[in-house]
Parts: structure tokens; sequence; C-alpha cells
């Protein structure tokens, strides 16, 4: 089972619902392959259900500010570092892109607030959670029956199911 982890929470009111994805132990990503987040490069989050319908899409801008400083920062040439702390630029409240080797790269998203519009739980399996560059990178995952760790009307949770070790791969 992958080290990677979906949650879903549907919470009152609806100013805390979630969505936090963490792709952990991932396949080789180079910074070229993140692109340039500072200035250039847009992220679309996007979670299918079990019907392969998007459910939650959500696109993350290049560059900007939140609360009068920069809502991106560079981590020291490794990736890259979004933070929305009060969600007044939008749902996404943290990003968190690092370049790596084989076992090394990782990926977190955290969505939250009543914008993104959170799909009804329990949710129909499996699910694919899918960030995309504009660079025409893609972090994928699914989530599987296997891999629950809670499925109720107001929360759910599970570990990837993919074919690689770490349940993260690169398109």
């Amino acid at each position: 089972m992958g080290k990677g982890k979906l949650t879903l929470k549907d919470k009152t009111p609806d100013t805390h619902d979630a969505l936090v994805w963490k792709w952990v132990k991932g396949e080789a990503t180079s910074v070229a392959e993140i692109g340039d987040a500072l200035s250039a490069d847009s992220y679309t989050l996007c979670l299918y259900d079990g019907a392969d319908t998007l459910v939650v899409e959500t696109i993350v801008p290049p560059g900007g500010d939140c609360n009068t400083i920069p809502c991106w920062t560079d981590l020291s040439g490794a990736g890259f570092r979004y933070a929305d702390k009060t969600g007044d630029s939008g749902e996404v409240r943290k990003v968190v892109l690092k370049s790596g080797d084989e076992g090394k790269a990782n990926v977190t998203m955290k969505v939250q607030g009543d914008r993104f519009g959170i799909p009804p739980l329990p949710p129909a399996l499996p699910l694919r959670a899918q960030l995309t560059s504009t660079t025409g990178t893609c972090w994928e995952a699914q989530f599987r029956a296997d891999g629950v760790t809670t499925n109720t009307p107001t929360v759910f949770a599970a570990k990837p199911h993919i074919g690689s070790a770490s349940g993260a791969f690169v398109d």
C-alpha cells in the first residue's frame, strides 16, 4: 500500500470542508517537470469518482499575492510552496511541489472552504486524484476499496493503490 493519502471532510459549517491529498515517495520528478510556479505555470487539481466523473476541479495560478505576501515561494531550487492561510485568494490553502529522485519527490495539496464543492460522501470508488501542470506533467494516484481507512457520510480517508510501490506516478 502506498505512503500517500487522500482525505475528504464534509464539515458544518461548509467553510471547514476540506480535501487533502499527499503524493509522497513518488517517481523521479525534475524541477523542469514541475515548471515555474512563480511566474509561468498553473496547476489544476482534479478528483474523479468511480464513474470517472469529475467531482472536484480547482486551479492554482502562477505568482500572485496572498495577504500582501507572495503566494508561491521557491524551495531552494527543489520546487515550490504555495500558502494562502486565510483563503482570500481562493479555496486552495497549500500546495507543495518538490522534485527528487525515485522515492523522493512529493506533492501536497490542501483545499478548504465552501467554494470548492466537496463531493457527496461516502464517494463512489475508485477515486482518482490528479494534479496537472501547464508543463504537461501529471501527478496521479488512485484510491480503491482496499486502501480505505475511513468511509462515512462526513469523512473519507484512503491510501493510494497504484502499480508503483509509492502509490504515486508521474506521466
